[in-house]
């Protein structure tokens, strides 16, 4: 079975969407969760994984964030394991790896229609409907990383993005918060069980 760390980016009591994201990679693998910088590093030094989640979070960028947060989303970006960052962890990846986030200058909250480009983790063209939670988003993509979904409002509105030769991925809604986008993390899984490029 397929071994997952996921960095819990949440305040405890504040998010919806990470008790449902344990319990869906619970059900599909078999799951560490680490919430503190002491707590992802020991991890990463003590435990066998095959794939790292990063979390949401209500922290934004554009107000601020606790740096522990970041520093933790760092130390597990440098692991050589396939990585999906989500919501705000695919902006923490977006910044790590030298892309740029922004204010979307009102929340992103609910349901919103995306178009997938080729992807690793969608089927490829086609038109999605996903959930979002977000007063921020990804403004420019990380060197070597590719668009893979944007809003059917604009194309310059990135909703996900991935490196394939790194093994990173990064999408801007929540997957976990409705069955019908479960099959991106279930492609994630796949993916981390298949993963050699290391």
């Amino acid at each position: 079975m397929v071994a997952i760390l996921i960095v819990d980016n949440t305040t405890p009591g504040l998010s919806e969407f990470t008790p449902q994201l344990i319990a869906f990679f619970e059900q599909h693998s078999e799951v560490s969760v680490v919430s503190t910088y002491l707590q992802t590093k020991k991890a990463i030094e003590t435990l066998r994984f095959d794939g790292i989640v990063l979390s949401g979070s209500s922290e934004t960028f554009s107000k601020s964030v606790n740096p522990e947060i970041v520093h933790m989303n760092e130390i597990a970006l440098q692991v050589r394991v396939p990585i999906l960052g989500i919501c705000f962890g695919m902006q923490v990846m977006a910044i790590v790896y030298g892309g740029a986030v922004g204010t979307l200058g009102n929340v992103c909250s609910g349901v919103r229609e995306v178009k997938v480009l080729c992807s690793t983790l969608f089927e490829r063209n086609a038109t999605i409907v996903t959930r979002h939670e977000h007063l921020d988003g990804v403004e420019q993509l990380p060197p070597l990383f590719c668009t893979t979904a944007y809003t059917g409002d604009t194309s310059s509105t990135i909703v996900a993005f991935e490196n394939k030769t790194l093994g990173r991925f990064g999408v801007q809604f929540h997957p976990e918060a409705s069955p019908l986008n479960e099959q991106v993390l279930l492609n994630f899984i796949t993916y981390c069980s298949r993963f050699t490029n290391i």
